[in-house]
């Protein structure tokens, strides 16, 4: 039986295990599986920097003790600390620990294993924590976790801790109970629960981001008893062995780089695919946790619960993906992956503004497809024509026409053109369009000038519009009737920003409505 437990403290992070492969090989020796046992320890002293001479765990140190506890002896102990300023406790996994056995095997049914030694529940000492030296890149998102045992039947709980400290040398421990700390104090800090279990190693895991460094400073790892008061465990009671002290085995430690920060799971972006050939969806980065399902828009069966899945479409499909957090959140995004079919590649039209009085005119490609390439061929009685929009005004696959001066009629058609699949060009049916001779709204217009045309210049405009004389007030507005600019007080409009194509012009003259057809050309 595992258990985990998710503390993470410090940090208010998703956890999230990125589609791509992660790299875990920032703790060297995590398992403890390298050790170098000369005989079984007496004392704890078998790892660096306390014996220099005999490394018995490669990769780790324990850090220096900067102050001494400020409570009596504590047995043999506190003799011994007189006379050792680092301390650590047997790594030897053939032997037992100072002051308790193991009672299982290691992790994953291993050879080694490590374990930490708090000795009093009032008193706190470096022998409870090991450390190492990392490399991490600032601004990832790391993934921690290690195993924890507790390994006697002492009177009370701890809870395990690994802390992440930059410092321009190896970090030291202060042990007055009224400081308590790691020195210098970690930038980030993971924290489990109360462990008890003494037959089953419970994981601790969690995230940080990694900190830019200071200048010359180094980042280290420390893992063991947090720095927070034991509690009496009622589990065992008052006949608890070792009476207040606390043993407890650590192993496999791991930091895991994410590179996934801030990039939530989404179906990710709709693709264009050749006949029988697949396309891969999903992307962002799974979160712990959660539970992902994959259906066809429409359907309810689950055809996959992965985050990167290949499908093979026969035509084109929109795929759902919807993501349950740990904590009950549900979100759904769509993608649409389009297989290319000769026989719907024809553009098809449809018109979405017809404007007799103005000339102007605004078509949909309502089969459009980003993948291909279209052009708006005029064949006649058309002025100009847009090139087909991606999605501005209009929405996407959009195009405006305008009328040429007294043109009876206007044809056009469009050109598609797809460079996969081996290539394909179409062209869409003849469009023509019969344009009324003089529109009841021109004469209206006529009536209101006195027959006095009222015209801004330059037409086509580039950067500015100036207005005729006489006019009080003039907006632009954009095909489907929204207004997109105003004069200023000197008569003049800015179009420089604006997109490319056909506007109206609303001038207030003599206090009479003049209307005017505008180009935007740059």
């Amino acid at each position: 039986m595992k258990k985990t437990l998710l503390h993470i403290i410090g940090i208010a992070l998703s956890l999230c295990l990125t589609i791509n492969e992660h790299s875990a090989a920032q703790i060297v020796n995590g398992d403890f599986e390298t050790q170098y046992p000369n005989t079984p320890p007496s004392v704890e002293d078998n790892i660096q920097p306390n014996n220099s001479g005999v490394d018995q765990l490669p990769n780790w140190s324990v850090p220096l003790q900067i102050t001494s506890t400020s409570y009596g002896a504590i047995g043999t102990f506190a003799g011994f600390e007189a006379t050792n300023a680092a301390l650590a406790t047997g790594m030897n996994p053939a032997q037992p620990l100072y002051y308790a056995t193991f009672p299982s095997s290691p992790h994953n049914n291993s050879t080694g294993r490590v374990g930490i030694k708090r000795p009093s529940t009032f008193d706190f000492q470096n022998d409870g924590l090991i450390m190492q030296q990392v490399t991490l890149t600032p601004g990832h998102l790391y993934q921690v976790s290690f195993w924890a045992l507790k390994t006697s039947t002492g009177q009370y709980k701890s809870k395990m801790a690994f802390s992440v400290v930059n410092s321009s040398s190896a970090p030291s421990f202060d042990s007055k109970p009224s400081t308590n700390s790691i020195v210098p104090a970690p930038y980030n800090i993971i924290t489990s629960n109360y462990i008890t279990d003494m037959s089953n190693w419970t994981q601790v895991t969690g995230t940080f981001v990694a900190s830019t460094l200071p200048s010359g400073s180094n980042t280290w790892v420390v893992v063991g008893f947090d720095r927070s008061l034991p509690v009496f465990d009622a589990a065992v009671g008052s006949s608890g062995v070792g009476s207040t002290n606390m043993n407890y085995a650590i192993d496999d430690v791991t930091v895991t780089d994410l590179t996934c920060a801030n990039d939530p799971p989404v179906a990710g972006a709709n693709q264009t695919i050749c006949p029988n050939t697949s396309a891969v969806i999903g992307q962002g980065c799974f979160p712990v946790g959660a539970t992902l399902q994959w259906r066809v828009q429409g359907s309810s069966t689950v055809f996959a619960t992965s985050l990167q899945t290949s499908v093979t479409p026969t035509s084109t499909t929109t795929y759902e993906l919807t993501v349950t957090q740990a904590n009950g959140t549900v979100s759904t995004s769509q993608t649409t992956v389009t297989v290319f079919d000769p026989n719907n590649f024809v553009p098809q039209l449809a018109i979405l503004v017809a404007d007799d009085c103005y000339g102007l005119y605004l078509y949909s490609i309502t089969n459009y497809n980003p993948a291909y390439t279209y052009t708006v061929q005029v064949i006649n009685g058309y002025s100009s024509a847009t090139t087909v929009n991606p999605g501005m005004r209009g929405g996407a696959g959009t195009f405006e026409l305008a009328r040429a001066k007294k043109a009876p009629s206007g044809s056009f058609t469009v050109a598609v053109n797809y460079a996969g699949c081996g290539g394909h060009t179409a062209t869409s049916a003849l469009t023509t369009r019969s344009f009324p001779t003089f529109p009841a709204c021109r004469l209206a217009a006529a009536q209101n000038t006195d027959n006095e045309e009222a015209v801004a210049y330059p037409n086509p405009a580039t950067e500015t519009l100036t207005m005729p004389e006489g006019v009080a007030s003039a907006t632009l507005l954009n095909s489907t009737g929204k207004p997109v600019q105003s004069a200023d007080k000197l008569g003049k409009l800015d179009v420089h920003a604006l997109p490319e194509g056909l506007y109206n012009l609303q001038m207030m003259q003599k206090g009479k409505l003049v209307n005017q057809r505008i180009q935007v050309k740059h």
